[in-house]
């Protein structure tokens, strides 16, 4: 299993979290903490999303979001 660091992990990402009480769960990234290990997300197979605040390194990445010079 791969392990992130909240580096590679930024702002409007999609995660999928591998460990912990949300495991299976997809979120999107809505704060990254760079000098920490912290993420805040939106769960997004929930009727209320609800954010939560969590450990980078329970998550990996499933979508990156474009940057503007993608788009």
């Amino acid at each position: 299993m791969r392990v992130t660091s909240s580096q590679e992990i930024g702002e409007g990402d999609i995660v999928e979290f591998v460990t912990g009480p949300f495991k299976g769960y997809k979120a999107k990234v809505t704060k990254a903490e760079k000098g920490k290990d912290d993420i805040t997300v939106e769960l997004m197979d929930v009727a209320v999303p609800i954010p939560v605040t969590t450990k980078a390194s329970m998550a990996k990445i499933v979508e990156k979001a474009k940057s503007e010079s993608e788009s």
